[in-house]
């Protein structure tokens, strides 16, 4: 899974690192696996949101951390896996700045 830099990208779109800002799931990382309209995401992360079971959120509810993965043509179990070790490494670092 490699990690591309987007400083300057401000549209949510596949591949982009979100954080959740409503909800119960307020400030967990995602990876948005698609579009669903204009105003919903599927996200992921390889836990509890595997990628066979995306979450629906809707996009003002996300903020783009302005990074983005491709998502290897893997299988599943290995998606997840990958997903899951990208986030839990950016979420260490993203609190280790606060």
């Amino acid at each position: 899974m490699e990690n591309y830099d987007v400083l300057n990208f401000n549209q949510i779109i596949p591949g982009c690192v979100v954080a959740s800002t409503q909800g119960k799931d307020l400030g967990e990382l995602y990876i948005v696996l698609d579009t669903t309209s204009k105003d919903r995401v599927l996200l992921i992360n390889g836990h509890s949101r595997p990628i066979d079971k995306p979450k629906t959120k809707n996009i003002k509810h996300v903020k783009n951390l302005r990074m983005a993965v491709e998502i290897d043509n893997k299988s599943n179990k290995q998606i997840n896996n990958d997903v899951h070790s990208f986030l839990v490494r950016h979420k260490k670092m993203l609190e280790g700045d606060k």
